[in-house]
């Protein structure tokens, strides 16, 4: 090193450097090398010394924090104590000073009212003491120590005889005949025995109640928020927390327990972590951080196994009550709150199989409350649930419990099941091209968006940009392969949970074991029926047929065995050699008994059936039939509410542009066809329907509601694709489930709305508008009225002779006589030839012309408006 340096002075003084800038040249050539200098070098010490004593502090005042926490937990033999209650100057330290003096400043103005409530206390007090006290209607009442005798009557009057009681005393000493004197424990008893003797009043027992339930609150609120503040050094707040769930106190036991369980529910929302933990060992060398983190976790799950134990005997206490208590009722529905709020909000954590088995027994409960509850929460919990694990892990524990009953539950415990998302289950390799088909296609804006961030970007070197390349497709392939390790855990969910379902509704279908589960069972198979494996095709439709023959089902019930039987024939099952003409024949006779009454809503199930057996079996359907029912449809949108009326021409539009020979029912011309068409005929191909048309498409086109109106014309058309008279694609691309739900009147609005009422339909008239036209057509004149006028005086003054109207004189278009009104006709001018004058004249007599300032218009202000405005008077007149 020293030979280079030499030389590297030797070339410096050779070419005439000085000693400073050979020094400078020299630091940057062992910069570049990454030598440091002996000033950088004593920097970099200084440095490492300054952060090693920060660590040591930190690591010193960590080992502080954690004695004192195994100091307070050292004592302890359970891993989680619930029998110790904090006191309340523990509490004060725990508090947050904010919090402490808000509280102090709202005792005081608190103090004005407790004043109050003493002062009524102590004169209910001294009214009881008064009511208590020995009466006599005597006027001069006998003292304690004597007795009253029987009085001597003499001719003065009665006298009456007094005797002094005197206390007898034993002989003995003093000292044996004292008692002992009362221990402290006996002293206890005596007063709280005295307490239960002393009868309160009902004013007393509500105060004291209002006071006890004041206290808690603020005990669990200050508690709940000192541990949401530091929740791994205050964990005895939580066991405080959970003590008061115990109820000691009988008077306020109720309202207490469900304070303290809706407390602890924000509690546990706030600190339940978004993993599942196991119960750690802390016996074993572990670091102190991770031994902390352990201890704080045990407590934390041995708190919530304790919390949701207390839930479920507030569940069980209504239960084992032969008669109903609403108070029980209310902490009851608490508890189920409770329980089902953590199985929706942390359902991947520890436990969630035992609050599933809690919720699902109320399912069948005979009270409304608790299943309408517990079959929301299920509801939601299907609806949120995308990769499968939880509705599995549900459908499983509703298996079990309706298995062990028997079938003898309610419907509404297999009605939950229809909330299960797996309608729309679709393979891999079709989600796959999808997604590829979304990458593929992007907009113009998006182009140019990628285009700008590309540019904005920083340029990278050759080897920055080989190494983000390289990164970027592995974390490409890393993402797909997750994607289709999702996609496989989901179907194999998905594939457990159909068995499960199936397995249910196949045994009800074939051994009928609960007649009423019938109806939900047939709507489920209705709703599943695509997922069902082709094997069990044939035996499900002979089933179907078997149950059809009987005719014990209802209406509703008969229409989902129906659509059932469709969906089976319209996908996979196109390959069975089965005739559904006992099918089509129920559906066209019994299409009729759908109404806008109670089963409104079976209009669903009929379309839906309509599409598979018309549409999506197409080529097995005969041209006959397809008109008979096409005709039937249109009918029947007649007697439905607009949504149904909505669903209905939906279908119908789909059904004329898959068959073309309903096209000749849009014609109202019938002279190529022959016979009559015949509605009352039950067989479809016999009811001769191409000799009728769609003339209820005309009615409809005066629907109140716009959309009916659209649809109806649209049809009438022929359905077009393109041009005049198409549809929105809102309509066009919605299945007609979603449209009867979009345009479901039950929430009392329609969609869109209706605008309000005008006024010629409402026969009201603005007050405003009419003086604000009043008051415009009295203050000018145009040109046209300027001229009429002058005519008018020429006519009036050449006139000799007043104009007659219905025998009498009269000097207006209004017919006043001449005795009525002699003033007017002195003032105005008559008019000798009514045929002649037009509208103005008349008017004009009853105007008072030199009040009226005139508006003369030139030639060149006749313009467009003026001229409008002409047509518009004329036209009303």
């Amino acid at each position: 090193m020293a030979k280079r340096v030499s030389r590297l002075k030797n070339k410096g003084k050779k070419k005439g450097l000085s000693a400073a800038k050979i020094s400078n040249i020299q630091k940057y050539k062992q910069a570049k090398k990454g030598i440091l200098t002996p000033a950088q070098k004593k920097k970099k010490d200084e440095d490492k010394k300054a952060r090693k004593h920060e660590a040591f502090c930190k690591i010193q005042k960590d080992r502080k924090k954690f004695r004192e926490l195994q100091a307070i937990y050292a004592t302890d033999e359970e891993a989680y104590p619930l029998t110790a209650e904090i006191t309340g100057e523990e509490m004060m330290n725990m508090m947050d000073p904010d919090d402490l003096t808000y509280l102090i400043e709202t005792e005081g103005k608190k103090k004005k009212y407790q004043d109050l409530l003493a002062a009524e206390e102590a004169k209910e007090a001294a009214t009881i003491a008064h009511e208590n006290e020995d009466r006599s209607f005597d006027k001069n009442p006998l003292a304690s120590n004597m007795r009253s005798l029987l009085p001597i009557k003499t001719d003065q009057g009665i006298i009456p005889r007094y005797m002094e009681i005197k206390e007898e005393t034993e002989e003995g000493d003093e000292d044996d005949q004292q008692p002992p004197p009362p221990t402290d424990e006996e002293l206890k008893k005596q007063q709280t025995k005295d307490e239960r003797d002393k009868k309160k009043s009902t004013l007393e027992f509500l105060l004291e109640r209002h006071r006890k339930l004041e206290l808690m609150k603020v005990k669990i609120g200050c508690l709940s928020a000192s541990f949401i503040e530091e929740p791994q050094e205050r964990i005895s707040a939580l066991s405080s927390i959970l003590h008061c769930m115990k109820g000691l106190d009988p008077d306020i036991a109720i309202t207490i327990k469900k304070y303290a369980a809706l407390s602890l529910l924000e509690v546990f929302h706030y600190i339940i972590p978004s993993y599942s933990i196991h119960h750690n060992d802390t016996d074993q060398k572990l670091k102190k951080e991770t031994r902390r983190l352990y201890f704080y976790e045990n407590q934390m799950l041995s708190a919530y196994q304790a919390y949701l134990k207390s839930l479920e005997e507030m569940l069980l206490k209504e239960e084992r009550k032969k008669r109903k208590n609403p108070a029980l009722k209310q902490m009851a529905m608490v508890a189920l709150k409770c329980l089902g709020e953590l199985l929706m909000k942390h359902s991947h954590f520890n436990y969630t199989g035992n609050l599933i088995q809690a919720l699902v027994p109320y399912l069948n409960h005979s009270d409304d409350d608790f299943f309408s509850q517990a079959t929301s929460y299920f509801t939601r919990l299907f609806k949120d649930d995308r990769e499968g694990r939880i509705s599995l892990e549900v459908v499983q524990r509703i298996d079990q419990f309706v298995r062990r009953r028997t079938f003898r539950v309610q419907p509404q415990v297999l009605r939950v099941l229809l909330g299960l998302r797996i309608k729309n289950v679709q393979s891999l390799d079709a989600e796959l091209e999808a997604e590829l088909t979304a990458k593929r296609k992007l907009t113009h804006k998006e182009k140019l968006l990628k285009k700008l961030t590309e540019k904005n970007k920083q340029k990278k070197s050759n080897k920055e940009a080989k190494r983000y390349r390289k990164k970027r497709k592995l974390e490409e392939q890393v993402k797909e392969i997750k994607k289709e390790k999702s996609k496989k855990v989901r179907n194999t969910y998905h594939t457990s949970i159909i068995q499960l379902v199936f397995g249910l509704f196949i045994h009800v279908l074939k051994r009928r074991p609960n007649q009423k589960l019938m109806g939900i069972v047939l709507e489920g198979l209705a709703k599943f029926a695509h997922l069902i494996n082709i094997e069990f095709f044939a035996d499900l439709l002979n089933c179907m047929s078997e149950i059809m023959a009987e005719g014990t089902l209802k209406f509703r019930e008969s229409l989902h065995c129906i659509q059932v039987v469709c969906t089976i024939l319209s996908g996979q099952g196109e390959v069975l050699t089965l005739d559904p003409h006992r099918f089509y024949k129920y559906l066209y006779v019994n299409m009729f008994n759908l109404s806008l009454g109670l089963n409104h809503n079976d209009i669903l199930s009929a379309v839906e059936s309509l599409k598979q057996m018309l549409v999506e079996r197409r080529k097995r359907v005969s041209a006959v039939r397809v008109q008979a029912f096409a005709k039937r449809l249109a009918t029947l949108s007649l007697t439905l509410l607009h949504s149904g009326t909505i669903a209905s021409l939906a279908t119908l539009r789909s059904i004329i542009l898959h068959h073309p020979s309903t096209e000749a029912l849009l014609e109202t011309d019938t002279e190529g066809t022959s016979g009559l068409f015949s509605a009352e005929i039950e067989e479809p191909e016999h009811s001769n329907a191409a000799a009728s048309c769609f003339w209820e498409l005309h009615y409809l086109t005066r629907h109140y509601h716009k959309t009916v109106q659209q649809m109806s014309t649209h049809i009438l058309l022929g359905a077009p694709l393109q041009g005049e008279g198409t549809l929105p694609y809102s309509l066009t691309k919605r299945p007609a489930d979603e449209l009867f739900g979009m345009y479901d009147p039950s929430e009392m609005r329609f969609n869109p709305t209706i605008p309000n009422p005008s006024q010629h339909l409402s026969g009201k008239v603005n007050k405003t508008k009419k003086l604000t036209k009043r008051h415009k057509g009295e203050q000018w004149m145009t040109h046209y009225m300027t001229q009429e006028t002058q005519d008018l005086l020429t006519v009036g003054l050449l006139s000799e002779d007043p104009v007659t109207v219905n025998g009498s004189l009269s000097n207006n278009i209004n017919g006043h006589s001449e005795e009525n009104d002699q003033s007017s006709m002195a003032k105005s001018p008559s008019i000798t030839n009514l045929t002649t004058a037009n509208f103005f004249t008349g008017m004009f007599s009853n105007m008072d012309v030199e009040k009226i300032p005139s508006q003369i218009m030139t030639e060149s202000q006749y313009g467009e408006d003026f001229t409008l405005s002409l047509l518009k008077v004329a036209s009303k007149t």
